[in-house]
Order: structure tokens, then sequence, then C-alpha cells
């Protein structure tokens, strides 16, 4: 009686302090900046951007928050999110409009350890970086 006591506690433990973990996020806020440049190096102004977050609870999620942006004449964008409890992906994601058709006049692109990835799906913030300042510079170039 007494082992299965001790090895319900200890394979129940690890799962409670694992699920505390996933809970509990930072109060500070996520900031998620950058610039939006064209092939010239030039900034870009009027591309949104939606920074959203997502509880993976159901087929498709549940959203938890949701916010969008445009760059400025100088090109920059910013978010700033108390990331909310529950929340399992935080993302960004460049919003094609009618000035910026992406895929169809223009391709735009993301810049991670200095190397340009196409921007073909939202990009997630880890984890690891909630509650800090986070930069993503985009740069968008004419097909």
């Amino acid at each position: 009686m007494k082992r299965r006591q001790f090895i319900r506690t200890a394979t129940t433990l690890p799962l409670l302090a694992l699920a505390a973990c996933e809970k509990n996020l930072p109060s500070t806020p996520t900031v998620v900046t950058g610039k939006v440049t064209d092939e010239n190096n030039l900034p870009v102004e009027g591309v949104e951007f939606l920074f959203y977050g997502t509880n993976k609870k159901g087929l498709s999620g549940i959203p938890t928050f949701d916010l969008s942006a445009t760059s400025d004449k100088e090109g920059i964008y910013r978010f700033s999110q108390v990331i909310p409890n529950g929340t399992d992906n935080a993302s960004i994601l460049p919003q094609e409009t009618n000035k910026f058709r992406f895929g169809i006049d223009y391709s735009i692109f993301f810049y991670k350890d200095g190397i340009a990835n196409a921007a073909t799906a939202p990009i997630e913030i880890e984890r690891k970086n909630y509650g800090k300042e986070n930069v993503i510079n985009f740069q968008i170039r004419k097909k």
C-alpha cells in the first residue's frame, strides 16, 4: 500500500510542477518591436502586423490576446503586452493589405541571427522570451 502511494506521489508531483510552470507567465510586458525596410534598406511605412496569443485547447486553439500595429514613417512597429496565463503560443504575423499583397506583388522576410527567412507563417515568440524585449526586423522585396 505504501509503495503504491509513493509511486502515485512520485509521478504526480513532477506533473503538477510542470503544469505550474506552464501557467505562471511573467507579469512584465513582452515587447515585440522592429524595423521594416525595402531592398534598398529604406524604411517602409504602412506594413500591418498582428501579435496574438492562443491556448491550444480545441482544434484550432482559443485566442488569449490579439493586437495590431502598423509601421510608422521610420519603418518602426511596436507591441507591448503582458502575456495572459493560459497562453501556449504568442506569435507575430505580417498582414497583407491593399498596399502590400504578399505573395503577389511583394515578398516579406524576417531576420533571425542575421539570416533572412521568408515570413510565410506566423513567427512564434519563444516562451523563454516572454516578459522581455524581442526585436524582429523585416524586409519587403518587390517581386
